[in-house]
């Protein structure tokens, strides 16, 4: 009985020893990363963290309040509002929802990036296997992907969520990218998925990975053109996503032009941020930032015993799948050509006295270090993993890379050190002055961000009349209330509101009043003829409910052709 137990096991393993090799490697690259993260007592930080946990805690307190379209979070400057929609917030709602059922501040982080992980994990590990036709090869580059030094830096270093949940979705894109151009192009939903997600994580990413299809679609250009029913389907996709992202987008543009914006003024030039060119290989920072280190290069070598004149290559790439093989052969090159442009690109070596007039939209030379991780790695993992299956050792070769790779981002954490936060507490936003930390203030009207913010501190729940008197105010999220004195001569009124587009008032008599933005940035409100109480409020803008209404009916639409699909594709199915 024993021994027939010990076979089924025995045989359950034979049987299954990939699937769980890659359960394995999974389970070990994703577990350094869970250990680093949490436990959280106190949250992790980095340069960015008091910015990311104050959109998070924005988000949940928009939830709370129902303050879910105007557009404007009142949860900033202490009830002043901020347009904090202009840096995406889809992806927040996962950790305000955790926070509103009672997780910590640092808790509900982590495991929106522990989710992170697993999908960048999950994402690569797909298109690299499917493009492969082997889940060994998905493996590998997934370990690699998920355990790169500058996706690392960004969670412990740099603590930038935009650009770690740009990981997720670049390797969607890539692979929607082969189907593009070396495959039939039957699932252009993998592009769309991909730049949706991507657009709603982090805007610079998104026109990186834009220009990355560009370049790599004009190398290929003539198998692009070989079958012209790709470029309807493409036209489409792209129609879909910019349908399905218009409530971000319209918006966006609408806030960009309604006054002179402070992200119009950039205070980081990429002229000022590039690093030394050896500091690419070393475990050393500059500007911020570490640098790529040896391994991820040293990958790539094995490329040298992938001529056409070699063993491996006249084995591994003839027979069975051999144009396929070819393909992801000759794509790899590509990355590898432009993983190595980018990384001088991204160093004192390159011209950026002139590249800043084009490229000075990524702020720092070394964003370009997200392009040169995704791909070496997959070229790298190309490369090893044809070579090993010429060797007959993909297995062992994954293990050892696996082990080594897991070793080295454990050392490079360690070595970097994982900051947490001790002042972080249940009550830590009770105070309203961390209400403030908003970065650079981007999404703020200039006027507001040089001086409008720190106007604000000294309002609190005041409105400031043109005569220098000051009036308490009733105010809860974007509504205000306030008492004219009944022999005031105050031609104006500045209110505790950054001004933004949206904003209308009226005195009791239902007279509408004109609103203006004041030298701070501030709402202003005529009051030279209004009598009474004066009520302000803020209206979500007619683009933006039109552009509401444009994302709902797109993704039902959506919804019901998937049902529609998936029923007729069961219903053929049966009849075979």
């Amino acid at each position: 009985m024993p021994s027939n137990h010990n076979n089924k096991f025995s045989t359950f393993f034979q049987q299954n020893s990939t699937e769980i090799f890659n359960i394995l490697c999974f389970l070990a690259s994703n577990i350094m990363l869970v250990i680093t993260l949490i436990p959280t007592n106190y949250p992790i930080v980095g340069h960015d963290f008091q910015y990311h946990y104050l959109r998070v805690e924005a988000v949940k307190y928009n939830i709370e309040t129902g303050n879910l379209f105007s557009g404007i979070d009142y949860f900033y400057f202490g009830g002043g509002g901020y347009a904090g929609f202009a840096y995406p917030e889809l992806f927040l709602y996962i950790p305000a929802l955790l926070r509103i059922i009672g997780f910590s501040i640092g808790d509900s982080m982590a495991v929106l990036l522990i989710l992170c992980n697993a999908f960048s994990y999950c994402f690569m590990f797909l298109f690299l296997k499917n493009v492969s036709d082997s889940p060994i090869c998905g493996t590998l580059g997934a370990v690699l992907y998920v355990l790169s030094t500058y996706r690392l830096d960004n969670i412990i270093t740099r603590f930038a969520l935009g650009e770690v949940l740009a990981f997720v979705f670049y390797p969607l894109i890539l692979w929607g990218l082969w189907d593009f151009i070396f495959g039939e192009f039957k699932k252009p939903y993998l592009l769309g998925i991909g730049f949706v997600g991507m657009l709603l994580s982090h805007t610079i990413s998104t026109v990186l990975a834009l220009g990355v299809c560009v370049i790599v679609s004009l190398i290929f250009i003539k198998r692009v053109l070989q079958q012209k029913n790709r470029l309807p389907r493409l036209f489409i996709t792209a129609g879909i996503c910019v349908l399905v992202t218009a409530y971000y987008w319209l918006p966006l543009l609408e806030l960009l032009n309604s006054c002179e914006m402070s992200v119009k003024i950039s205070a980081y030039h990429t002229v000022d941020y590039d690093i030394p060119f050896m500091s690419l290989f070393r475990d050393e920072m500059h500007n911020g930032i570490a640098g790529l280190r040896f391994p991820i290069f040293l990958f790539c070598l094995p490329r040298i015993f992938l001529t056409k004149n070699s063993p491996a290559y006249k084995e591994y790439f003839q027979g069975e799948n051999a144009q396929k093989r070819r393909n992801i052969l000759l794509l790899a090159d590509v990355f590898l050509i432009l993983g190595l442009v980018f990384a001088v690109l991204s160093t004192d070596i390159a011209p950026w006295e002139f590249l800043s007039k084009f490229m000075d939209f990524i702020q720092f030379p070394w964003r370009f270090f997200a392009l040169v991780s995704i791909f070496l790695t997959i070229a790298g993992t190309v490369y090893v993993f044809s070579v090993s299956e010429y060797l007959k050792a993909s297995k062992k070769t994954v293990a050892a890379i696996t082990a080594a790779a897991i070793f080295i981002a454990s050392y490079h954490v360690v070595i970097g050190g994982v900051g947490h936060d001790k002042s972080f507490t249940a009550n830590h936003y009770d105070n309203v002055e961390e209400t403030y930390h908003i970065g650079m203030g981007e999404w703020l009207p200039r006027a507001a961000n040089e001086n409008g913010k720190n106007v604000l501190k000294k309002m609190g729940n005041s409105v400031v009349l043109s005569n220098n008197e000051w009036i308490f105010c009733k105010r809860e999220n974007g509504k205000l209330s306030f008492e004219l004195p009944e022999y005031s001569n105050a031609e104006y009124a500045e209110l505790p509101f950054i001004w933004y587009k949206g904003y209308e008032a009226y005195d009791e008599n239902g007279r509408e009043l004109e609103i203006s933005m004041s030298e701070n940035g501030l709402v202003k409100v005529d009051i030279e003829n209004a009598v009474g109480t004066v009520n302000v409020r803020h209206k979500p803008t007619t683009l933006r409910m039109i552009s509401y209404f444009v994302s709902a009916v797109t993704i039902v639409i959506l919804a019901v052709a998937a049902v529609i699909f998936y029923r007729r594709k069961k219903f053929a199915e049966k009849l075979i």
